[in-house]
């Protein structure tokens, strides 16, 4: 098997420069212009350097929100588990109970 192939895919540019560029030329030809000016440079900026990732930001950190009571299930669910593949192991569970009100 060779590992000198290209990749099927296609991989994305991320440099900023060119993404930018290529949104001007974009967005410069679907208004017929042969040159970008002020207000195609001020468009393609709000848009794509402050209010998308603004958008983005917004999603994800929701996102991650919606997933706290999921992911702290599950964190509980690991630490019983490795407790008992511990106890099965060596014999004993290393973590100690916290001490409640009642327990004092």
């Amino acid at each position: 098997m060779s590992h000198n192939k290209l990749p099927s895919f296609p991989i994305p540019d991320l440099r900023f420069s060119n993404v930018i560029y290529n949104a001007l030329a974009k967005e410069t030809k679907r208004q017929n212009l042969t040159d970008p000016n002020l207000k195609i440079i001020a468009k393609v900026l709000l848009r794509d350097v402050i209010l998308m990732p603004f958008i983005q930001s917004i999603v994800w950190t929701g996102f991650i929100i919606s997933l706290r009571p999921t992911l702290k299930n599950l964190v509980q669910l690991g630490k019983s588990f490795n407790s008992s593949v511990y106890n099965l192991i060596i014999g004993a569970d290393l973590r100690k109970e916290r001490n409640t009100f009642g327990k004092l």
